[in-house]
């Protein structure tokens, strides 16, 4: 059995942890056989459709090929490691730390570049620049760090600006240690899991040696990193050491991107405070995993974008449905081991897991922590953008949802390994449209928005043979999407790629229910994808109740006449549905030519009670109104008066000021020799010079000498094709 579900965690290893928790994945699999074809009789409620036991994994019996590429660092691939793996512990590539600071990286706390007002001890009233980097050793070395208020009062040190602000408030942090852990536990997180974090924060800049690119809109990219790395950017959120990444206004340099730093966990949760504290057991002890026995695999983050060109004309698709397993018990990470697993994500990945958010997204990145490394560099998401996740480890136990949620115990992940050394868990993070106003979900262009979300997730054109995709009731909930719609949807976004479903309903019986037989219907009349889009465009004109259930009337009915002159129909369809989309035909083929990503939906904020909401969570839903899929690069620079250098470098840090300069290429790419024709403006600040040219040119001669290629960023008007998802 797991740790007991009481109110205190247990932080300390146990020697014996490894074998409960493998005896925890037994349990797993045996929870999985509720699908077997043997038990159908006891289970003829639980599930519908095929049996699971015929759904294609990853395990391992499978004939299943490998479902990604091995990294390869080339233009469109940063990998952060030296290759080939040599060693058990993954080496850092370069061998030497690259400082970057510009606006096509990640701004790193331990950059030169990285500067900090403070007063001048020896000209009263004065300031002078310091390293920041520096003033954070010294916060979290200096003394020893013995309660929560100790650590409150270093991380407060290089946040100055930020004290007595709402979210700056660290009562969680205090009431955890105060009052949920035994006083043992407490000393024991002090005096060996807390130094050990500050070793590992000190040692970043030898671990994390390379540049990191941002994921940016539009622009397709992998980065791959050891989980050792990724430790380094969690550490380093913890502590909140991330610059420019603090400030919320929507002229800010990193208003598109997630917030990393989580200053936003440790205040006061009004929404669910007890569940709250479960979710920082989980992060907690996943430091205290980390620092006693660090992993040794490799994860690889990957933007997917594929142009408008790239998606099915879903009206004359001819393809019939793939397998489906409806079940309304389990969860994606466990029923769906092996599978691609959906993570039902907010466009600005991780959702509130930094703040009070706990349901599917918020969960499964507070269980497998490596997935909120992502938020560093992951802009929004536009409507056909994803973000794949592959090689990610589960670290805790839960159980509950939402308010119910509850912290259990760690937990070994046993999934197998890649020949890469990642584990063979992929999870893709697929934002759905927010509707208040039901009806409009069955409209075209909402259909078609959410259409061509779900093939970008699930496409794969590495291989042939895909393993199955693992989802449920993407959209559905407090995003207002109809659970009978969105299963429709995505069956037939995954026969497309050619993936079979495995969906999973958190209880819902009916749906396994109606689900499973409209499934079983449209497969019995050879149905095609074109036919139930056709279908789904007629019902949303019918005059009907606009809800699932009629819909499924309405295709019951509808099937024998949607074949009568197919042809004709086809084009009256499509006559009949240019201006609901959005043009004609001639303006469609211009923007398709022009590459323009534009987003074909806007986002409805939802009502919700703001005496509920803290104040990042206001700002989350400012930002879901304000920052559509087109990023927010750049912003006009602001006049500075009467503060002189150190107050534009205030505002600087705080990302509220930024200069337009004329840049040929991003200096990785001149560095390189890579740089495209053309030029381009990015927003790039800076206290010094970014990198001389000399310095450039006796870089790159290293890089030459090594691992052949490293991380390129391209400019935001080249078009980058990862080799992450190359074309057969």
């Amino acid at each position: 059995m797991l740790e007991p579900p009481f109110k205190k965690a247990r932080m300390e290893k146990e020697n014996k942890s490894d074998t409960i928790n493998e005896g925890s994945s037994e349990q797993r699999n045996v929870s999985q056989d509720m699908f077997d074809s043997s038990m159908d009789e006891e289970n003829d409620n639980d599930w519908s459709g095929v049996s699971i036991s015929s759904i294609p994994c990853l395990s391992n019996n499978s004939t299943l090929p490998s479902q990604y590429p091995a990294p390869h660092p080339g233009p469109g691939h940063s990998v952060c490691v030296q290759l080939p793996l040599t060693s058990v512990l993954p080496r850092p590539f370069p061998h030497t730390l690259r400082d970057v600071w510009d606006g096509f990286h990640v701004r790193l706390p331990w950059s030169r570049e990285n500067l900090y007002p403070v007063e001048d001890k020896d000209n009263r009233g004065k300031k002078m620049l310091r390293s920041r980097w520096e003033l954070i050793i010294e916060a979290l070395t200096k003394d020893k760090l013995s309660s929560s208020l100790d650590l409150e009062e270093a991380v407060l040190t290089y946040n100055s600006r930020y004290r007595g602000k709402p979210d700056w408030d660290f009562t969680a942090l205090h009431s955890l240690f105060t009052e949920e852990f035994e006083p043992e536990e407490t000393e024991m997180f002090f005096n060996s899991t807390l130094p050990s974090m500050v070793d590992l924060l000190i040692s970043s800049p030898t671990i994390l040696t390379s540049p990191l690119p941002l994921l940016s809109a539009g622009s397709s990219h992998s980065i791959t990193l050891s989980q050792q790395q990724v430790s380094v950017i969690l550490v380093n959120a913890f502590f909140c050491t991330f610059p420019r990444r603090n400030a919320k206004s929507g002229g800010s340099e990193f208003s598109s991107y997630p917030a990393i730093n989580w200053n936003s966990l440790y205040g006061t949760c009004t929404r669910r405070p007890e569940a709250h504290m479960e979710k920082l057991k989980c992060l907690l002890s996943y430091f205290s995993r980390v620092t006693t026995s660090c992993p040794t695999g490799l994860i690889t983050y990957s933007r997917k974008v594929v142009p408008a060109r790239g998606v099915p004309d879903w009206v004359r698709s001819s393809n019939n449905l793939t397998k489906l397993h409806i079940a309304s018990k389990g969860t994606i990470e466990v029923e769906g081991r092996g599978m691609l697993q959906a993570d039902f994500a907010n466009k600005f990945v991780g959702g509130g897991v930094l703040r009070s958010g706990l349901v599917q997204e918020e969960i499964r990145f507070t269980v497998c922590p490596e997935l909120i490394a992502s938020l560093l560099f992951t802009e929004v998401l536009g409507d056909r953008e994803v973000l794949v996740v592959v090689g990610v480890e589960q670290f805790t136990e839960y159980e509950g949802y939402a308010d119910s949620f509850k912290f259990t115990g760690r937990v070994k992940d046993t999934m197998e390994l890649d020949s890469s050394g990642r584990k063979k868990t992929s999870v893709v993070a697929m934002d759905a449209i927010r509707f208040i106003d039901s009806d409009e979900q069955f409209k075209t262009r909402n259909i078609d928005r959410e259409l061509n979300k779900a093939f970008v997730a699930f496409q794969n054109r590495h291989v042939a043979r895909l393993q199955a995709v693992a989802t449920g009731n993407w959209g559905c909930g407090a995003f207002g999407g109809d659970p009978r719609l969105k299963l429709l949807i995505q069956m037939m976004a995954a026969a497309e790629v050619g993936r079979d479903v495995v969906y999973l309903t958190f209880g819902d019986s009916s749906l396994v229910r109606d689900g499973g037989d409209m499934y079983t219907f449209l497969v019995r009349e050879k149905v095609t994808v074109g036919e139930i889009y056709r279908l789904l465009g007629g019902f949303g004109k019918s005059g009907r109740e606009l809800v699932g259930n009629e819909l499924y009337s309405w295709i019951y009915q509808q099937v024998g006449s949607i074949r009568e002159d197919v042809g004709e129909m086809v084009d009256a369809y499509e006559a009949d549905t240019d201006s609901e989309k959005g043009g004609s035909a001639d303006e469609k083929e211009k923007e398709n030519k022009s590459g323009k990503e534009e987003s074909t939906v806007d986002i409805v904020k939802p009502v919700v009670e703001t005496d509920e909401l803290t104040d990042s969570d206001k700002w989350m839903n400012d930002q879901m109104d304000d920052i559509h899929s087109e990023a927010i690069t750049s912003t006009n620079m602001k006049e500075v008066k009467n503060g002189g250098f150190f107050a534009a470098l205030d505002k600087m840090e705080k990302g509220e000021l930024s200069s337009k300069i004329k840049a040929e290429v991003c200096p990785i790419e001149a560095s390189l020799g890579l740089s495209s024709e053309g030029s381009t403006d990015r927003s790039s600040t800076s206290a010094a010079n970014i990198l001389k040219k000399d310095e450039a040119s006796e870089e790159t001669k290293s890089l030459k000498q090594t691992n052949g290629a490293t991380s390129v960023s391209s400019t935001p008007t080249q078009s980058k094709l990862t080799d992450f998802f190359p074309a057969k």
